[in-house]
């Protein structure tokens, strides 16, 4: 029981890691600048296809992408031809400039983000009770994501009873089988385990942390664009809010 719990609380934190910042990929698409852009409709549909809907200038677009390769429709016309030199080259963020301190709240949990996350939250039930993943993720176009998502989850049934190491063993077995990726290896930090994994030959790292009532995972994906020392202030920066 506390394997498919937790299958349900790391999926919608995987989904999340692995979606890339769409108004910049859009733009080069559809004509307009990454910040005049609005997204909706998103839809992933496995590991490396998705679909959804972007908006700008009062017109709308069916953007559909798969692999290396996006396409984005006027709804109800003709596709839009892609320039020859993309609008996003340009207004890609200077990631490294700045790494600043941001919080989930609802956690009380922080790290030190490349640039200002994305926030979501996502309710689930189950027969032990209900229980809400929080997430925060900060993106370079579709480079590397980089997310910390959290859950308090001390009152379910399926979790009072399972110990420190069995509730780590299920948190990164459901993690690597909701984004298809392959343990490569794995060793114990302070409050948890980090663990080393591929998504398609893609070298990806992560911390599961069990910190109070919380459950904590924190994610590179992958590794080398971010590069390894970022990638480690990242995780190493995860930590309860002490003020």
């Amino acid at each position: 029981m506390t394997t498919n719990f937790l299958m349900l609380l790391m999926i919608p934190a995987a989904l999340i890691a692995c979606q890339p910042n769409l108004a910049a990929v859009s733009a080069g698409h559809v004509g307009c600048a990454p910040a005049n852009i609005e997204i909706s409709d998103y839809d992933a549909v496995g590991m490396n296809a998705a679909s959804w809907t972007a908006t700008c200038g009062g017109r709308e677009f069916a953007c559909s992408g798969a692999g290396t390769s996006l396409s984005c429709s006027p709804i109800g016309g003709d596709p839009v031809p892609v320039p020859a030199t993309p609008m996003v080259a340009a207004s890609r963020p200077a990631y490294a400039a700045k790494w600043l301190k941001h919080a989930i709240e609802e956690c009380g949990i922080e790290a030190e983000f490349p640039s200002p996350p994305q926030f979501a939250a996502e309710q689930t039930k189950t027969k032990s009770g209900s229980f809400t993943t929080y997430s925060a993720i900060s993106s370079r176009a579709d480079q590397w994501a980089v997310t910390l998502s959290c859950a308090k989850v001390s009152d379910l049934k399926s979790i009072k009873n399972a110990s420190i190491a069995k509730i780590i063993d299920a948190m990164r077995d459901a993690s690597l089988k909701a984004v298809g990726g392959e343990l490569v290896g794995e060793r114990p930090i302070i409050g948890g385990r980090e663990v080393d994994f591929t998504v398609q030959g893609k070298a990806c790292r992560e911390r599961l942390l069990v910190l109070d009532d919380k459950l904590v995972t924190a994610s590179v994906t992958p590794v080398a664009p971010l590069g390894s020392a970022k990638a480690a202030q990242f995780l190493q920066s995860v930590d309860l809010r002490t003020d």
